[in-house]
C-alpha cells in the first residue's frame, strides 16, 4: 500500500470518531515507493543517464568544461569522501539548469552551508546520504542549506537523506543556537522542495523566512514542500515566518525536541513581516513533537496586517502534550483559518479571537478541559 492510500485508509476510521490514536509505529514504516514525485524523479535521472551516456560521458565521469545550460553530476568536481562540500558548490556554481549528485556508496560529507541558486534543478539520487561534518557548523546561523531571494529552483530527492548533528550541537563547544537550519529559505519564489528525508538540524528542517527589500520584507510566494520527511530537529519541523501561496503536502513531522516551542509546524511572523496568504497544510502526518503539533504563534501581527488565510486539509495532528495552540491572539490579527477534514487528538487551545475566524468543516478538535468542571 503506498502513503497515499494508507493516508486514506487511516484517515476514514480516525475521522468518524476524532479520538482514536495513530500507533506510533506506523509513522517510520509508511510505503512511500508508490509517490508520483518518485517515479517522476527515476525517469529524470534515466534521461540524464542516457544523454549522458551518448556523449561519452556517465554520473560518476565526465568534462566540467562548457557546460552552458545543460546538466552536470557533481561527482564530475570529484568526491572526496572526508569532504565533498567543494564539489557540490562548483557543480552549483558551474551555472548548468541540472545538476545531478549521485550515489557514491559513502556519505556526501559537508563541512559549510551550501548555497543554492535560482534557475536551478538539483536532484539526490536514490540511496545519496549528505551529512553534516564533525565539528563543522560552528556559527550559530550556519545551515546545511539555504537559499536567499531566489526564484525557479527545485531540489527533489526521493530515497535520499540530508542528515545534520543535533545532539552534538546540543551541548559544548557548540554555542547554544536554534538557528542551525537544514534548509533556510528566504524570500525565495516558485520554489519546489520534495522527497527528501531531513533530519536532526539545530533548528529547524525547513525555515520559511523572508527577505529584506527596498520596500520592506519579502515573504516566500509559490513554495512547495512536497513528501517530506522532517525528522528529529531541534527547533522546529518547520517554521514559517511570512509566505504567499505556500503549500506543504504529503510531509511528515515527527520527533521535534530541544528549543522552545519544539512544534510540528509553526506559524510565527517576526516584527514587521506581511504574515500569510493561501497557505494550506495538506495531507499531512505530524506525530510526537516535544511542542504543539500545530502552532500558530500571531503575537506579531496587528490588525493593520491584512487578511490571514490558511488551510489545513486532511492532516493528522497526533501523539503531543498539544495538537493545537494559538496564541498572540490579543493583537487581534485579521483572517481566516479553515481545518477541514482534520484529525487532532490531544488538547487544542483556540482561544477566542475578535478578528480571527476559526472555521472547523468535518473535524473535532478536543478542548482544552474545564478545570470547574468535576
Amino acid at each position: 500500500m503506498n502513503i497515499r492510500a494508507l493516508r486514506i485508509a487511516m484517515l476514514v476510521p480516525l475521522l468518524a470518531s476524532c479520538v482514536h490514536r495513530i500507533p506510533r509505529e506506523l509513522g517510520p514504516s509508511l510505503d512511500r515507493t508508490g509517490l508520483p514525485g518518485r517515479a517522476a524523479q527515476s525517469a529524470r535521472i534515466a534521461a540524464l543517464e542516457e544523454a549522458w551516456s551518448a556523449s561519452g560521458c556517465s554520473a560518476l565521469s565526465g568534462s566540467t568544461g562548457g557546460i552552458g545550460n545543460g546538466a552536470v553530476s557533481a561527482a564530475w568536481w570529484g568526491f572526496d569522501s572526508a569532504d565533498a562540500t567543494e564539489s557540490i558548490r562548483a557543480a552549483i556554481a558551474s551555472g548548468a539548469a541540472t545538476v545531478y549528485v549521485p550515489n557514491m556508496g559513502s556519505p556526501w560529507i559537508v563541512s559549510g552551508t551550501i548555497e543554492l541558486r535560482g534557475g536551478l534543478e538539483l536532484i539526490f539520487g536514490e540511496g545519496v546520504v549528505v551529512r553534516a561534518a564533525e565539528g563543522a557548523f560552528r556559527t550559530s546561523g550556519d545551515c546545511l542549506f539555504e537559499a536567499n531571494g531566489v526564484g525557479d529552483l527545485r531540489v527533489s530527492g526521493y530515497g535520499a537523506a540530508w542528515r545534520m548533528k543535533k545532539s552534538d550541537y546540543q551541548r559544548p563547544p557548540y554555542e547554544p543556537s536554534q538557528w542551525r537550519h537544514a534548509l533556510s529559505l528566504r524570500g525565495v519564489s516558485r520554489v519546489e522542495i520534495a522527497g527528501l528525508e531531513i533530519s536532526s538540524s539545530g533548528g529547524d528542517g525547513v525555515y520559511v523566512g523572508t527577505s529584506n527589500g527596498p520596500e520592506g520584507r519579502i515573504p516566500c510566494a509559490d513554495l512547495v514542500l512536497r513528501d517530506l520527511i522532517l525528522l528529529d530537529h531541534h527547533r522546529q519541523g518547520v517554521s514559517v515566518i511570512s509566505a504567499d501561496r505556500l503549500l506543504i503536502e504529503g510531509c511528515e513531522l515527527r520527533g521535534t525536541g530541544g528549543a522552545l516551542p519544539g512544534a510540528g509546524i509553526d506559524f510565527e511572523p517576526n516584527s514587521r513581516d506581511p504574515g500569510f496568504r493561501d497557505c494550506v497544510v495538506r495531507s499531512c502526518i505530524i506525530s510526537d513533537n516535544q511542542g504543539p503539533g500545530l502552532l500558530f504563534s500571531f503575537g506579531r501581527l496587528k490588525p493593520d496586517s491584512g487578511e490571514q488565510t490558511i488551510r489545513i486539509e486532511t492532516t493528522i495532528v497526533d501523539d503531543h502534550p498539544v495538537s493545537l495552540y494559538f496564541n498572540g491572539l490579543e493583537t487581534k490579527p485579521r483572517g481566516t483559518i479553515v481545518f477541514s477534514d482534520c484529525v487532532f487528538t490531544g488538547l487544542c487551545m483556540t482561544p477566542p479571537s475578535e478578528g480571527l475566524d476559526l472555521r472547523y468543516e468535518n473535524t473535532r478538535p478536543d478542548p482544552v478541559p474545564d478545570p470547574d468542571t468535576p
